[in-house]
């Protein structure tokens, strides 16, 4: 018999997306690597957004933004052109992780980095409608 599991745990719980934002990074020539925050424990990364406020004048600089050692962003986000780069990710961490910026650059460039997720053990303190309607 099917299991109605509407109602166990956090099951019928709203969830919203959380963004961390970072600031404005300056990036002098040279290596790269910076943490940028801490993901917290169940959250399903959804993209990752590099802004670039002044560009590099090396077109190829780029960056890559991890969770411990996966690679959020396996092709690199370029920081030598005017734009935004963006990663679709979908990748889930059970244990979350330190998010860190990494790479060399020629050049210098200013940047920010947004990185959307959802923490699955996280809730908005409501509760979906769990009335059936017509069931009055």
């Amino acid at each position: 018999m099917p299991k109605d599991r509407r109602f166990e745990d956090k099951n019928n719980q709203k969830k919203t997306l959380s963004a961390y934002a970072s600031g404005v990074i300056s990036a002098a020539a040279g290596a790269l690597s910076d943490t940028l925050f801490t993901l917290p424990v169940g959250s399903l990364v959804q993209e990752v957004k590099v802004i670039v406020i002044k560009k590099s004048a090396t077109p190829a600089d780029a960056v890559k933004v991890l969770v411990g050692a996966v690679e959020l962003t396996p092709t690199a986000a370029v920081v030598g052109v005017d734009g935004v780069a963006n990663t679709v990710v979908n990748k889930y961490f059970a244990t979350g992780g330190k998010v860190s910026l990494t790479g060399t650059l020629v050049g210098t460039a200013e940047f920010k980095v947004v990185v959307t997720y959802l923490e699955t053990e996280l809730t908005t303190g409501t509760y979906t409608d769990w009335l059936f309607i017509g069931s009055f």
